[in-house]
């Protein structure tokens, strides 16, 4: 999704740009709303030792996004367009809004589209990440 790709930064892959549709963003608030469930979520995963492992990197990945919140966000360089339906329940359109604010590059764009997190992208969104591609990455 799009918070996983903004971990990429720091990675030896080249990127070029980021699309970004419904992020979601760290913040204390959120941390110790879901990081109680995580807690749960350990205890039931010592029973398979695959969810214990994923569950290791979640964990570590939350402690580690606590300690930064979104200043990773500030390091970013390369064009991104942050993409958000307005009826996000999943991920509330504030997520990627702060995400967007956060982001150390000039070059960035928002789009708003219709529909919630799992909508079908309309035209209009469609026809931002084509002028998006030509502007910044062809």
């Amino acid at each position: 999704g799009a918070s996983t790709a903004l971990m990429y930064k720091n990675s030896p892959i080249e990127i070029k740009g980021l699309i970004l549709d419904s992020g979601f963003a760290i913040s204390k608030k959120w941390l110790s709303r879901y990081l109680f469930k995580s807690e749960s979520l350990r205890i039931k995963s010592n029973l398979t030792g695959v969810k214990l492992k994923v569950n290791r990197r979640v964990n570590s990945w939350l402690q580690l996004q606590q300690h930064q919140g979104l200043r990773f966000l500030r390091q970013h360089t390369e064009p991104a367009l942050f993409i958000h339906a307005v009826s996000d329940e999943t991920w509330p359109l504030d997520h990627s809004e702060r995400n967007f604010t956060a982001y150390g590059s000039v070059k960035k764009e928002f789009c708003y589209c219709e529909g919630d997190h799992t909508s079908k992208r309309e035209e209009d969104a469609m026809d931002v990440v084509s002028k998006f591609l030509k502007t910044y990455l062809l």
